[in-house]
């Protein structure tokens, strides 16, 4: 079949157009069903007895680092700005809802860099490394968010930075 001279270019521009929609698509639900799975893998586990190294190279349980508090698990690094404003956000949080505990956990970092940067700033974080925690259960991306109710339990993540779904999170879970 041979198409016309005269409709080629337009043959060409709708099937380009086609071609992206397709590959948009697909991306938007490859995404979401990745965050979906995620958050499936994540909601099966025991967050509780979940061991992490703290910045001294002590091990502790999640439960013995919240102590019956709420918590937010934030897995960060040094080199993502996106990380930075989270913290900064979750600092002020903090700030004004002391019984919320604030995890954080650094992420495919070198320590000397993670050192220098908890130096730099007064959060009253808990250090963590999250780097196999954050491997093992393929976070689709960071800086990430794990909320934990009161009683240990897993609530919800949140991939990314944008503070105001964090404090909607933060709200809802605090409410219930």
């Amino acid at each position: 079949m041979r198409i016309d001279p005269a409709y080629f270019n337009r043959f060409i521009a709708w099937t380009a157009l086609l071609t992206a929609v397709i590959i948009v698509y697909s991306t938007v639900r490859y995404n979401q069903k990745q965050a979906s799975d995620f958050e499936q893998t994540l909601s099966q586990l025991s967050f509780a007895d979940i061991r992490f190294q703290d910045m001294q190279g002590d091990s502790l349980t999640l439960g013995e680092m919240t102590g019956g508090r709420p918590a937010v698990i934030s897995f960060w690094s040094t080199w993502s700005e996106k990380s930075h404003q989270v913290n900064q956000f979750l600092q002020e949080y903090q700030k004004s809802h002391p019984e919320v505990m604030v995890i954080a956990a650094s992420v495919r970092d070198d320590d000397t860099l993670i050192r220098n940067y908890i130096e730099s700033q007064p959060f009253g974080f808990k250090y963590i490394d999250g780097t196999w925690f954050f491997q093992e259960h393929q976070f689709p991306g960071l800086p990430a968010q794990i909320f934990l109710r009161n009683d240990g339990a897993f609530y919800t993540t949140h991939i990314g930075n944008r503070t105001g779904n964090i404090d909607a999170i933060l709200s809802r879970m605090n409410h219930e």
